[in-house]
């Protein structure tokens, strides 16, 4: 199913393309044959938007998270109880982790 053009520039704004507009015109109608059948480019490019939005929100709903253990880790540390501050410290590190690995691929052009 091919998409109106201008249901599609704000999927390439999310993509990070400008002049979206005539982009969008050029590729109309495009399809590219992927996983065993035709796509539509339009379809590609929502896909393609949602994938970043969706990684936008991992990596802030990480360091959020990280944010909120590093809490709980100086709680536990305060209560003297050293292995749930070991545990919460290992999945901040872990959330850390996520975070780094979404920054990272979001940076690599």
């Amino acid at each position: 199913m091919s998409s109106a053009p201008e249901d599609v520039t704000d999927s390439l704004e999310t993509l990070g393309f400008e002049d979206t507009d005539s982009l969008a015109a050029l590729i109309e109608a495009e399809t590219v044959h992927h996983a065993s059948r035709e796509m539509d480019v339009t379809d590609i490019i929502h896909d393609l938007a949602v994938a970043q939005r969706e990684l936008e929100q991992y990596r802030r709903g990480a360091l959020s998270l990280a944010a909120s253990l590093d809490d709980k880790v100086l709680e536990a540390e305060a209560a003297g109880d050293a292995e749930r501050a070991d545990a919460l410290r290992r999945l901040k590190r872990s959330a850390m982790d996520v975070y780094g690995r979404v920054e990272k691929e979001s940076r690599i052009e």
